[in-house]
């Protein structure tokens, strides 16, 4: 029986003028996740890193602007539909001109 659904998204040539903090933070409010915490990195030269902590996991976002690339996690214990709910909402928000998504049941 799985435990939950681990959503990995591959993106590219995302639009990078959107905040990620907000994308992923009103990703996890949209599938009714439970915020227990977040944090976000900038790295030098460029890239940043974004983790939303979840009651249910976590969602997570890695960014390469150099190759137009960015990494997204998902991946919630919660209710069915709450990890392709919040996939969506990034997908939707960072409008990739290219995305490749796998789902791992987890458990």
């Amino acid at each position: 029986m799985a435990v939950g659904k681990h959503i990995i998204i591959d993106m590219w040539n995302y639009d990078e003028s959107k905040d990620l903090k907000t994308v992923m933070r009103e990703a996890a409010e949209k599938a009714n996740m439970k915020i227990i915490g977040e944090d976000a990195h900038q790295f030098e030269p460029q890239g940043e890193s974004v983790v939303i902590l979840i009651a249910e996991s976590h969602i997570s976002i890695h960014t390469w602007p150099e190759h137009s690339y960015a990494a997204v996690d998902v991946f919630s214990c919660g209710a069915p539909d709450s990890a392709y709910i919040a996939a969506i909402e990034i997908i939707r928000e960072l409008s990739p001109e290219h995305y490749r998504v796998q789902i791992v049941d987890r458990g």
